[in-house]
């Protein structure tokens, strides 16, 4: 939003403070007016782009000023009266939107220009199969984009979040303690969470009863071998 010489004058007419009311005595007066911002360029980046280095063009900037993107302080490099740069990193930006960017000399306030994301929205996905061979452990594979952000995959049992970093995909191995059924998902540090699924540990399997063996005439318990008859004596 740009602001006409009469909005200028104004909002300085507003924030005008002499020396003479301050102090009785006859001085030239002291205007303080806030910085004013015509324009900034680029005015947009698309998620997940290399870092770009915004130039906020206007008035009335000082040595302190500082550049604030979507309402936070900014590192601020001063060219000059009228010239500000900031660092604008869109692979950190999770969805695409528009984010006003204004400047302040310490609590006097310009008005905004906007600053556009551009893009899909970053997302993650979780498939987490069974282990060959072990149906107590899964290896869950994350896919998708953390926009340079720390990972982590959360289990749904004790064992509390597990950390992961990209590229991705990654592949993490769990190994759950008992059975149950567990909701699985990942997430980034700046809010991007994956859609949970549910990873069902079964019961173990018991061990198939060993056949007892038949009983024999006359008691219990496996047939004993025939005794061999004895030769009579000559």
């Amino acid at each position: 939003m740009s602001m006409t010489p009469q909005d200028l004058a104004r909002r300085a007419a507003r924030t005008a403070i002499t020396l003479d009311s301050i102090a009785g005595g006859s001085y030239p007066p002291f205007i303080f007016t806030p910085p004013v911002v015509t324009s900034i360029a680029p005015t947009s980046a698309a998620i997940g782009s290399a870092p770009v280095t915004v130039t906020v063009t206007g008035s009335g900037f000082l040595p302190y000023s500082t550049v604030y993107f979507n309402n936070g302080p900014e590192a601020t490099t001063f060219v000059d009266e009228t010239e500000l740069t900031i660092e604008v990193d869109p692979s950190s930006a999770s969805f695409p939107g528009t984010y006003p960017v204004h400047v302040q000399n310490a609590t006097l306030k310009s008005n905004a220009e906007d600053f556009d994301f551009t893009g899909a929205a970053r997302t993650l996905t979780v498939v987490a199969p069974y282990v060959t061979g072990d149906a107590m452990s899964v290896d869950a594979t994350i896919s998708g984009d953390l926009g340079g952000n720390p990972g982590q995959m959360n289990w749904g049992d004790a064992s509390g979040p597990e950390a992961f970093a990209g590229p991705l995909p990654v592949t993490v191995r769990h190994t759950y303690a008992s059975n149950g059924d567990f909701p699985v998902f990942a997430n980034d540090s700046v809010g991007i969470t994956s859609p949970t699924i549910t990873v069902v540990i079964p019961n173990p399997t018991p061990l198939a009863a060993e056949p007892e063996s038949e009983p024999t005439e006359g008691g219990g318990g496996a047939a004993s071998a025939p005794a061999k008859r004895r030769k009579p004596a000559p």
